[in-house]
Parts: structure tokens; sequence; C-alpha cells
């Protein structure tokens, strides 16, 4: 790029970024709410080709720093604050009590909107230090895919609604995420609002539309690897599989007849099934006699298990052997025996599964909040359970949102993923499509089928390549039944996981000392 070109993103033109320097919250605020509207329940995904040029532009005309850190924070409480509207609904129903619910919607929108304001903070800086204009944009994509990838570090993240979920229902683009992971889609879409911010900061110039042709054809490119992805045949044994739908709501305090009355007529009506499946996969919770009692249940499972000619999974509460702890486990029942093998969720959910410093909280607030007593202890093993050539790998709930679990489980050999939800806790239909969008990811990911069952929806079935083949009505009890693939071999971004988050930060690095090295290297020529 010539040299007239470096350094150009900050406007130089002091009247025309005076005149622009109010718009920015507004700016912002129109952003988020855009990126909202292309996530579902809307889920109008071409939206998120565009919706972040407002932010680019407000971080880009910036004067300073933390100006552009606040603008980023305006983002981020418009865009999760409408994304997640639903957890206000959802602390409201645990606590019977929908001020709390707002109260907890407001803290945690509060709190997970500085990611947003550090990726605005860091831009700053980023497109100042840059060498060219092209690097400055690069580099602002890179630090996006940073900001999501530390939304899944540590235990008490929330990695909601990533830009890359978004694109869930558009195929051809996710396909990429076999090689750099859903992050990889995440920076093609930054690029494509780059190109349009760019256009439309400069429209009228000479080539103000370059870098939406450059990034736009980037985007073609993947898409065409995407394609051809897409029509790629199944690849190895096709086996018949039912999933479960019970139905059952976690509001409304069941009795232990009434569970069992709901399993047990889906493991009938399973059995019933021309050809057998080869594997029944119920939701999470589902087993009864949740908590103390579990045991109790499995054991009663385990009794049918030589009359029935399929493996099982379940999910309920149990308690390790070890410590006494109660884990949330899937219990694997072998077919035509009743061996099992359990597999604990490792990714707990904050408030939901385990108080964070529970110490420090108040004993009045404790009461008021209704936490529990006794901890989930977390899991530790991400090895797939194997039943014949059926190996399993394992994913409960919440670890969808965090892409190493599916990943661990197909390094280790997994044929076919298997993710068990209860959705129903949400109270919202849009919660539970957004989950949704993360899980079809993982399957890209990891080149996998996966077999998705929960209590209440959306219990389906999701082919290597993201397509959704079938899946189950809302709020029914009713059993799913269909054909999976057992795949093997490993991706690229199943052998080498975060290589391209990894590239990204040495990128931003190198763009950011970039002018400290340059400095150093004349200071050296002159004193020489």
């Amino acid at each position: 790029m010539p040299n007239s070109e470096k350094r150009t993103i900050p406007d130089p033109d002091p009247v025309r970024q005076a005149r622009r320097g109010f718009a920015g919250f507004p700016f912002s605020l129109f952003a988020g709410l855009l990126l909202a509207i292309a996530h579902p329940p809307l889920g109008f995904f071409p939206l998120a080709w565009i919706a972040l040029a407002p932010l680019i532009r407000a971080i880009t005309e910036a004067k300073r720093p933390l100006t552009s850190a606040l603008y980023g924070y305006t983002f981020g409480w418009a865009f999760l604050g409408v994304t997640w509207y639903w957890i206000a609904l959802t602390i409201g129903a645990w606590t019977n009590n929908l001020v709390l619910g707002i109260i907890a919607w407001f803290g945690l929108t509060a709190i997970l909107a500085l990611f947003y304001a550090g990726f605005g903070f860091a831009s700053w800086w980023i497109v100042r230090r840059a060498k060219s204009e092209t690097l400055g944009y690069f580099a602002m994509a890179a630090a996006w895919v940073v900001m999501e990838w530390a939304r899944t570090l540590g235990t008490l993240t929330m990695p909601w609604a990533q830009l890359s979920y978004s694109q869930f229902r558009f195929l051809p683009l996710v396909q990429i995420s076999d090689v750099t992971g859903a992050y990889g889609v995440s920076f093609l879409v930054f690029l494509l609002n780059v190109g349009v911010a760019h256009l439309w900061r400069h429209r009228g110039e000479w080539q103000s539309a370059r870098f939406l042709w450059a990034f736009g054809m980037i985007n073609v490119f993947a898409c065409f690897y995407g394609m051809a992805r897409l029509l790629e045949p199944p690849v190895g044994e096709r086996i018949p599989v039912a999933v479960a739908q019970t139905g059952l709501n976690p509001l409304i305090k069941n009795t232990e007849a009434e569970q069992w009355a709901k399993v047990d007529g889906l493991l009938d009506q399973a059995k019933s099934l021309s050809p057998s499946p080869k594997l029944l996969a119920f939701a999470e919770s589902d087993l009864p006699d949740d908590g103390r009692k579990s045991s109790a249940a499995a054991g009663r499972i385990a009794e049918q298990m030589p009359a029935i000619p399929f493996t099982l999974a379940i999910n309920g509460r149990s308690h390790s052997l070890e410590t006494g702890k109660e884990t949330n486990s899937t219990l694997l029942y072998f077919a035509g025996s009743g061996l099992l093998s359990p597999y604990n969720k490792q990714q707990l959910v904050p408030f939901g599964e385990f108080i964070p410093y529970r110490s420090l909280w108040p004993q009045s607030l404790q009461k008021t909040f209704g936490f529990f007593e006794e901890d989930v202890e977390a899991g530790t093993v991400n090895v797939p359970i194997q039943d014949r050539n059926l190996h399993i790998g394992i994913f409960i709930c919440y670890e969808s949102m965090y892409p190493r679990y599916s990943r661990l489980m197909t390094l280790n050999e997994s044929n076919l993923l298997l993710t068990q939800s209860n959705d129903a806790w949400f109270q919202s239909r849009a919660a539970q499509e957004q989950h949704l969008s993360a899980v079809v990811l993982r399957g890209v990911e990891n080149r996998r089928d996966i077999v998705r069952s929960t209590t209440n929806g959306i219990t389906c079935l999701i082919d290597a390549q993201g397509r959704i083949s079938k899946r189950l009505p809302a709020d029914v009890t009713d059993l799913l039944s269909g054909e999976v693939t057992l795949r093997e071999g490993k991706t690229v971004w199943t052998r080498f996981g975060d290589w391209f988050v990894y590239a990204c930060i040495a990128f931003l690095v190198g763009t950011l000392l970039t002018p400290q090295i340059d400095c150093l290297r004349k200071r050296r020529l002159l004193s020489n």
C-alpha cells in the first residue's frame, strides 16, 4: 500500500471528526441492536454482515481510547441486553420474583459488556499503531476474535451469542469452522463489516469500496470451500437412533410416578421401533428421583436393560463414588446388559450448579435468592464412552457453548456426539434457538453428527455439515427417530484447537510492537 495511505483510519480532517464525534454513542447503540436482530429469535443473519459497521466507525473516529472503550461498552449493553432478555424471565421464574430476575439480567449484562469495552479500547490503539490501513483492519478483526475467545475462559464466563453463531443457518460460510473453529467465521464476518464501514465513511471517494470488494471476496472463497464440503457424501456407518423428549417442565413439581410414566412410556415406544435404534438418548434431568435417590433410579433402569436391545443414555443428578458429592451425570447403559458408564458434566453453570464465592454472600441474600446448599462437583474426564463400534462423545447443556469439550471428545476418538439439555428453564423460545446455534457449530468444527435431546425443545439430529435433518415440535412428549453417520478422521480444528486464536494474538502483538521496534532500529542507525 502506498505510504500516503498509512495510518489513515483515524479521520485526518479535524472539522469532520468534530462534527461526527457526538454520533459515537448512537452508532454503538444502533450496532448492538442490529446484531441482536441478526441472532435468534428473529435470526436475520445477513444483518450481521453490516451490523458492526457503526461500531467500527465510532471506535476508529474516537478522539481518546477511553471514549472508544465507552463506545464498546454501549454496544455490549445493547447487544447482550437485548439478546438475552430472557435471563430476567429465567431468574424470575426460579425465584418467583421478576424484580430479582431484572437485577440479575442487569448485573450480568453490566459485567460482560466489559469485554466489548476492552475490544474498543484495544482497537483504538491498534488502528493508530498499524503500519497501514489494511493491517489495522485485519488487526481489529483479530482483536474481535481474541475477545470472543476470552469470553470462554474460566468458570464465570458466559460465551453466549458469539458473532459466528448468528450464521448457523448460512451453512456455506460456517464450514470453514473445521479449519479455524467458529472463531474463523467471526473473523470473516467482522471483515465484511470493516469493508462496509470503510465504504460508508469514504463514500464518494476514489476506491472507497476497495476493502468491501477485497474482504467480500475472502468471504466468497470461504463459501466456495463450504459448498464443496456440503456436497461431500457422508462416509461411515449409518445407524438408526432415537431421541426422547419428555416435555417435563422443571418449574412444575412432577411426582416420581409422573416422571417414571414419561420415561417408561418413551422406552416402550423405542422398543417398538423398526428398525430398532442403536441408541436412545434422553435429555438432561430426565432421570427420576433427582438428587440423593438418583442411584436407586439408576438401578431401576439397569434392571430393565437385559430386555432392551439398544444403548441408553439418560441424565440426572448422581454422586461421586470418591467424594460423595453431587454430580450432573449422563449414565450410559449398554445394550442387553446392566452395565453403565457415567460422564460427569465439567462446565458448571454459575448460580445454577455452583455458587461462586459462596462464603462471601450474606446469609440473608442467599435466602432471598434461594441458594442451594451443596455445589455440584465438576467432572474431569473427556473420554468418549464406548459400546462396541459406538464411541459417544458427550457434552451436557452449557458445555456446548465451550468448543473445547466437543473437540477433546472427538480428539479422543468419538465417532458420534451427544448433547443433552434442559432448556425448559429458559422460559424463552429465543434462548433455545440461541443455544442450538452453538451446537450446530460444534458439529461442523469436528465433522461429527450430533444427537441432541432436550426436555421440551429443541430436540433434533444434526449432521456433520450443520444440517438439521429432523427435529421435534416444542413442548411435546414424543420420540424422534432417524439415522446418523458414525464418522472417523479429525479436522484441522480438532487436531490443533485454538491455533487460529493464537495466530490472532501473535498478529496483534506484532501490530502493537512494530512502531517500538522501528523506533529502536532508527535509534541504532542514528547512533551508528
